[in-house]
């Protein structure tokens, strides 16, 4: 198992333990620290602007807005998308809530074997 540096160990256990529904099942509940911890812990961009969902449901994301599971972000999938994970996503025609968090595992550990045996990017 990778070693996690002190601080950063500190800093995800106490997240672990406040919300532990955050990472360890289905149902998310997170709050403005939640929110602030999540653009940390994954390095979200400062044009990624996150908001507390409320009453409204992953599936019906405000106009202009793109929904995605908090859980997405622990198994390796960046913000922006990752062109392998954005183009599936295309040619699926699917927005990124379309797809379960363990869609997006089983993306990610594809990406991984691709890049572990050398594989090209597949091109049109």
């Amino acid at each position: 198992m990778e070693e996690v540096p002190k601080r950063r160990r500190a800093y995800l256990l106490k997240f672990s333990a406040k919300y532990p529904s955050a990472f360890d099942s289905e149902v998310n509940v997170v709050d403005v620290l939640g929110l602030v911890k999540y653009s940390e812990m994954f390095d979200l961009p400062w044009s990624a602007k996150l908001f507390l969902s409320g009453q409204l449901a992953i599936w019906n994301p405000p106009r202009g807005t793109v929904a995605i599971y908090g859980t997405t972000l622990t198994v390796g999938v960046k913000l922006p998308l990752q062109p392998f994970i954005a183009r599936f996503l295309a040619e699926a025609r699917i927005a990124p809530a379309q797809l379960s968090p363990n869609s997006y595992r089983v993306l990610m550990s594809l990406w991984h074997l691709w890049k572990q045996i050398g594989a090209k990017y597949p091109h049109r």
